[in-house]
Protein backbone atom coordinates (compact mmCIF):
# COMPACT_ATOMS: atom_id res chain seq x y z
CA UNK A 1 0.00 0.00 0.00
CA UNK A 2 1.37 3.39 -1.02
CA UNK A 3 1.47 6.25 1.48
CA UNK A 4 -1.19 8.89 1.02
CA UNK A 5 -1.39 12.64 1.48
CA UNK A 6 -2.48 12.34 5.13
CA UNK A 7 0.66 10.43 6.06
CA UNK A 8 2.84 13.02 4.35
CA UNK A 9 0.92 15.89 6.00
CA UNK A 10 1.18 14.54 9.56
CA UNK A 11 4.67 13.10 9.08
CA UNK A 12 6.25 16.23 7.63
CA UNK A 13 4.32 18.31 10.14
CA UNK A 14 5.50 16.33 13.15
CA UNK A 15 9.10 16.60 12.03
CA UNK A 16 8.70 20.29 11.18
CA UNK A 17 7.51 20.93 14.73
CA UNK A 18 10.99 20.09 16.00
CA UNK A 19 13.13 20.79 12.93
CA UNK A 20 13.28 23.74 10.54
CA UNK A 21 10.93 23.78 7.54
CA UNK A 22 13.44 23.45 4.70
CA UNK A 23 15.22 20.24 5.79
CA UNK A 24 11.85 18.72 6.65
CA UNK A 25 10.48 19.55 3.21
CA UNK A 26 13.54 18.16 1.44
CA UNK A 27 13.49 14.99 3.53
CA UNK A 28 9.86 14.28 2.76
CA UNK A 29 10.23 15.23 -0.90
CA UNK A 30 12.99 12.62 -1.09
CA UNK A 31 10.69 10.16 0.68
CA UNK A 32 7.96 10.86 -1.88
CA UNK A 33 10.40 10.26 -4.72
CA UNK A 34 11.40 6.98 -3.08
CA UNK A 35 7.80 5.92 -2.52
CA UNK A 36 6.43 6.71 -5.96
CA UNK A 37 9.13 7.28 -8.57
CA UNK A 38 11.31 4.47 -9.85
CA UNK A 39 14.83 5.57 -10.83
CA UNK A 40 14.43 3.42 -13.96
CA UNK A 41 11.28 5.33 -14.97
CA UNK A 42 13.01 8.67 -14.44
CA UNK A 43 15.97 7.47 -16.56
CA UNK A 44 13.53 6.25 -19.24
CA UNK A 45 11.85 9.67 -19.29
CA UNK A 46 15.19 11.48 -19.57
CA UNK A 47 16.27 9.17 -22.41
CA UNK A 48 12.93 9.65 -24.17
CA UNK A 49 13.23 13.44 -23.98
CA UNK A 50 16.81 13.29 -25.26
CA UNK A 51 15.66 11.24 -28.26
CA UNK A 52 12.16 12.59 -29.00
CA UNK A 53 11.82 15.89 -27.14
CA UNK A 54 8.18 16.71 -26.38
CA UNK A 55 6.82 14.53 -29.21
CA UNK A 56 4.01 12.42 -27.76
CA UNK A 57 3.37 10.45 -30.93
CA UNK A 58 6.42 8.23 -30.37
CA UNK A 59 4.86 7.12 -27.06
CA UNK A 60 1.78 5.59 -28.67
CA UNK A 61 1.64 1.88 -27.96
CA UNK A 62 4.71 1.75 -25.73
CA UNK A 63 4.70 0.18 -22.28
CA UNK A 64 5.51 3.53 -20.62
CA UNK A 65 2.87 5.64 -22.39
CA UNK A 66 0.66 5.84 -19.28
CA UNK A 67 3.49 7.17 -17.11
CA UNK A 68 5.49 9.25 -19.54
CA UNK A 69 2.59 11.08 -21.22
CA UNK A 70 1.44 12.96 -18.11
CA UNK A 71 5.08 13.51 -17.10
CA UNK A 72 5.84 15.11 -20.48
CA UNK A 73 2.84 17.40 -20.06
CA UNK A 74 4.14 18.41 -16.61
CA UNK A 75 7.62 19.01 -18.02
CA UNK A 76 6.11 21.15 -20.77
CA UNK A 77 4.30 23.24 -18.14
CA UNK A 78 7.14 23.57 -15.62
CA UNK A 79 10.42 23.11 -17.52
CA UNK A 80 9.67 24.20 -21.11
CA UNK A 81 13.18 25.41 -21.96
CA UNK A 82 14.85 22.19 -20.76
CA UNK A 83 12.27 20.15 -22.65
CA UNK A 84 12.79 22.20 -25.83
CA UNK A 85 16.55 21.73 -25.50
CA UNK A 86 16.01 17.98 -25.03
CA UNK A 87 18.15 18.00 -21.91
CA UNK A 88 16.26 17.48 -18.68
CA UNK A 89 18.12 16.63 -15.49
CA UNK A 90 17.35 13.61 -13.33
CA UNK A 91 15.70 15.93 -10.79
CA UNK A 92 13.51 17.48 -13.49
CA UNK A 93 12.54 14.00 -14.72
CA UNK A 94 11.53 13.01 -11.19
CA UNK A 95 9.54 16.22 -10.72
CA UNK A 96 7.83 15.70 -14.07
CA UNK A 97 6.79 12.21 -12.99
CA UNK A 98 5.49 13.57 -9.66
CA UNK A 99 3.65 16.51 -11.20
CA UNK A 100 2.07 14.28 -13.82
CA UNK A 101 -0.09 12.36 -11.34
CA UNK A 102 -2.83 14.03 -9.25
CA UNK A 103 -2.22 11.79 -6.20
CA UNK A 104 1.48 12.63 -6.19
CA UNK A 105 0.71 16.34 -6.55
CA UNK A 106 -1.66 16.12 -3.58
CA UNK A 107 1.09 14.41 -1.54
CA UNK A 108 3.49 17.19 -2.55
CA UNK A 109 0.95 19.77 -1.35
CA UNK A 110 0.59 17.86 1.93
CA UNK A 111 4.36 17.91 2.42
CA UNK A 112 4.54 21.63 1.67
CA UNK A 113 1.69 22.59 3.95
CA UNK A 114 2.73 20.24 6.76
CA UNK A 115 6.32 21.45 6.66
CA UNK A 116 5.30 25.11 6.88
CA UNK A 117 2.23 25.13 9.12
CA UNK A 118 3.52 22.81 11.83
CA UNK A 119 6.65 24.92 12.34
CA UNK A 120 4.66 27.25 14.55
CA UNK A 121 3.85 24.43 16.99
CA UNK A 122 7.03 24.92 19.02
CA UNK A 123 9.84 27.39 19.52
CA UNK A 124 12.34 25.10 17.87
CA UNK A 125 10.23 24.30 14.79
CA UNK A 126 10.53 27.80 13.45
CA UNK A 127 13.71 29.88 13.64
CA UNK A 128 11.96 33.25 14.14
CA UNK A 129 9.94 31.81 17.04
CA UNK A 130 13.16 30.77 18.74
CA UNK A 131 14.75 34.16 18.07
CA UNK A 132 11.77 36.06 19.52
CA UNK A 133 11.87 33.80 22.61
CA UNK A 134 15.60 34.51 23.07
CA UNK A 135 15.11 38.27 22.69
CA UNK A 136 12.17 38.25 25.12
CA UNK A 137 14.20 36.28 27.67
CA UNK A 138 17.16 38.64 27.30
CA UNK A 139 14.91 41.64 27.89
CA UNK A 140 13.39 39.90 30.94
CA UNK A 141 9.95 39.86 29.30
CA UNK A 142 7.67 37.00 30.25
CA UNK A 143 7.47 34.22 27.69
CA UNK A 144 6.08 30.74 28.21
CA UNK A 145 8.31 27.71 28.66
CA UNK A 146 8.58 25.15 25.89
CA UNK A 147 5.76 22.97 27.25
CA UNK A 148 3.84 26.06 28.36
CA UNK A 149 3.87 27.25 24.75
CA UNK A 150 2.69 23.87 23.51
CA UNK A 151 -0.16 23.63 26.04
CA UNK A 152 -1.15 27.28 25.89
CA UNK A 153 -1.01 27.91 22.12
CA UNK A 154 -0.36 24.78 20.08
CA UNK A 155 -3.00 22.45 21.46
CA UNK A 156 -5.93 24.89 21.74
CA UNK A 157 -5.26 26.95 18.58
CA UNK A 158 -2.96 25.16 16.15
CA UNK A 159 -4.20 21.59 16.55
CA UNK A 160 -7.84 22.36 15.62
CA UNK A 161 -6.69 24.34 12.58
CA UNK A 162 -4.35 21.53 11.50
CA UNK A 163 -7.12 18.96 11.95
CA UNK A 164 -9.43 21.04 9.74
CA UNK A 165 -6.78 21.36 7.04
CA UNK A 166 -6.23 17.59 7.13
CA UNK A 167 -9.99 16.88 7.15
CA UNK A 168 -10.78 19.08 4.16
CA UNK A 169 -7.74 18.38 1.99
CA UNK A 170 -5.75 15.27 2.91
CA UNK A 171 -7.85 12.62 4.67
CA UNK A 172 -8.21 10.30 1.66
Amino acid sequence: MDPGPGLFFWGSGALSSVLDNAPTYLSFLSAEFGAFISPDTAATLAAYVKTHGADLTALAGTAHAGELGPALSALHAHFPSALAARSISADQAQMGLLLGKPLYVNCLKAISIGSVFFGANTYIGNGPNFMVKAIADQQKAHSPTFLGYVFRFTLPYMLPMLLLVWWFFFRH
